[in-house]
């Protein structure tokens, strides 16, 4: 808590944190964009990463891939990083880049600091705001 609170008030608005624990042979996240930026920081274990270049630049979220069906093969290019992340290593991985991560033969823990950057454009925050707004009363569906 203290690490995404301490970045948020120095660095960003708003940073969240997830833990991941995968088994030994399994594909942690198959093929997909987020619409944040993330970066892992590897705790224990090993796990594999492949990371593509983003088919869509800064994507928002009704924009991701990979979430809901699969990434169609057209939109994956070349391999830009292909490697293995162990303890102590940092993975940034930029909004909208394509990326999958599995293990080989152990378990594999990793923390993903999230940073929404999607939420820091006028028009998110103005869709954000009209709908505040039209809730609340300020404005009327009929203007």
């Amino acid at each position: 808590f203290d690490l995404c609170k301490g970045l948020a008030d120095r660095h960003f608005h708003h940073v969240f944190a997830v833990v991941y624990l995968t088994p030994p042979g399994s594909q942690a996240v198959r093929v997909h964009t987020d619409d944040q930026d993330v970066i892992l920081l590897q705790v224990w274990g090993s796990k594999h990463w492949t990371v593509y270049n983003a088919p869509t630049h800064l994507p928002y979220t009704e924009e991701m891939l990979g979430k809901e069906q699969a990434v169609p093969e057209d939109l994956i290019g070349p391999k830009e990083l292909d490697f293995t992340i162990r303890p102590h290593d940092v993975l940034y991985i930029p909004r909208g880049y394509l990326h999958e991560a599995a293990t080989s033969t152990e378990s594999s823990l990793h923390i993903t600091l999230t940073v929404p950057t999607s939420d820091y454009c006028w028009g998110v925050q103005m869709v954000k705001q009209l709908n505040s707004d039209l809730r609340s009363g300020l404005l009327t569906p009929d203007l």
